[in-house]
């Protein structure tokens, strides 16, 4: 058996992929989204403190020492968004700075970044503003977000570890799931492996049982059905074909030994004839088993060659000119327009002459089997009438089936239903058609008319 992937490992593998990247991708977003939202609370939360103080600043604004003392407790360093301040005044000594150095060395680098009343960002966690609170002075404010921000980090970690979680669940229910359908394909596998002569398979059936693999195991039973079909039409095949083959043998041999033990000498000549028509019935049912059994390959176009139908049967239906004239029924071959053909000139003259000895079959001592040929520009008609007691109705609907054994002619075996078969598929290879029908005057069956039609192909 050649390895492969099973269904249990690639269900699980593609389930973890798809719900993983799902997650990461979801987590990307949400995350991305939810630090947009803090950062947008963040620059909330300092304008809203410089609102509560900036009152309070403006009444202070004349006393260094009290406005200090009002603004140092809004400077904890321990708290969850520390502040830092910097008043500046028209000269250097009235500059007045609050709060840890790291902050207060940040808003030295971006005090030119922003103008008054905005809020601007130093790094990723910082905001900062500034205000005129007085004429010639100015508050500038920093706020520290990190703490703030870091619930961002906390969020995509517990966000990564649900995608983790949710990975290796995905894993375990699609390897869960795999398995039950690699039971449920495996089920229908022994199934088929073990169902002997039976085409019946019980997993087509069961109520357990997916509508997906119910519909692989009754594809599987038709299939089976004609396996099985097949098989009995191949041996019904084989088994008329052996005696297709060996009754003329039985006779050549028969016919040899006699002609062997006889003190008489017989006429050299008409044993020869027998032995000739005998071979002839040989070659054909070689013939026909040599195109049933072809490879596809040879039957391509690329095998077609141009030739006229008219000479190829002329040169090769003596054997049923012989035979017409044996069962005294009269063959009558007319020509007529251009018969230049591109094709199989074997498949061809095979499928004629099969229609030619069916009819000579059917046709009465005295009758007439006619076999007319016409050229036109669109194609080839070749038509084939005998006097016989026509088609039933029942026939035309099978009529081309393979192995289907129609009524045997008159003194004739059945047949094995493979010389009208063989007739429709050479046709359709040659993009043609075959039809059958009775030929009427009136109520009147006058006999049967098989036609192939065949279009004109570039050479």
């Amino acid at each position: 058996m050649t390895k492969g992937w099973s269904i249990r490992s690639r269900a699980g593998a593609q389930f973890a992929a798809s719900v993983s990247l799902f997650l990461v991708i979801s987590g990307v977003v949400l995350s991305s989204i939810y630090w947009w939202i803090m950062a947008a609370e963040l620059d909330e939360e300092l304008l809203e403190q410089v609102d509560d103080l900036r009152a309070g600043i403006e009444a202070l604004a004349s006393d260094r020492a009290e406005l200090e003392a009002f603004l140092s407790p809004t400077v904890d360093p321990d708290g969850e968004t520390p502040l830092a301040w910097r008043i500046s005044g028209e000269g250097p000594d009235e500059t007045l700075a609050i709060g840890s150095g790291p902050l207060l060395e940040l808003m030295e680098g971006a005090s030119s970044d922003g103008s008054s009343n905005e809020v601007w960002r130093p790094n990723s966690t910082a905001r900062q503003t500034r205000f005129e609170f007085a004429p010639g002075r100015t508050a500038e404010v920093i706020i520290d977000g990190s703490e703030w921000m870091a619930r961002t980090g906390l969020f995509a970690l517990a966000f990564g570890a649900v995608a983790i979680l949710g990975s290796l669940l995905s894993l375990f229910v699609g390897r869960l799931f795999g398995k039950r359908v690699s039971d449920l394909v495996s089920r229908v596998a022994d199934e088929v492996s073990g169902a002997g002569e039976s085409v019946q398979l019980e997993a087509a059936r069961a109520a357990d049982m997916p509508v997906e693999v119910q519909a692989v195991a009754e594809a599987m039973e038709d299939r089976l059905a004609a396996n099985r079909r097949e098989i009995e039409r191949s041996r019904l095949l084989v088994a008329g074909l052996a005696h297709d083959l060996k009754a003329p043998v039985q006779a050549l041999l028969t016919s040899t030994q006699v002609a062997l033990l006889s003190d008489t000498p017989a006429d050299p000549r008409a044993t020869l004839e027998r032995h000739l028509a005998e071979l002839r019935g040989l070659v054909r049912t070689v013939d026909n088993i040599m195109e049933w059994g072809a490879p596809r390959h040879l039957e391509s176009d690329g095998a077609f060659v141009s030739f006229d139908l008219g000479a190829e049967l002329r040169d090769r239906m003596r054997g049923e000119e012989e035979a017409a004239a044996k069962a005294g029924v009269f063959l009558d071959r007319t020509e007529s327009g251009d018969l230049q053909c591109v094709g199989s000139p074997n498949s061809l003259v095979l499928a004629i002459r099969n229609l030619v000895v069916n009819a000579i079959a059917w046709c009465p001592s005295g009758g007439e089997v006619a076999v007319f040929l016409e050229g036109s520009g669109a194609g080839i008609e070749v038509r084939v009438e005998d006097e016989g007691p026509g088609l039933k109705p029942g026939e035309l609907k099978s009529l081309f089936e393979p192995f289907v054994r129609g009524a045997a002619a008159p003194g004739k075996r059945a047949g094995y239903g493979l010389g009208l078969a063989i007739v429709r598929a050479v046709a359709e290879r040659h993009g043609g058609t075959i039809t059958a029908e009775n030929r009427m005057e009136g109520e009147e069956v006058l006999g049967s008319r098989f036609t192939l039609s065949l279009p004109r192909r570039d050479g």
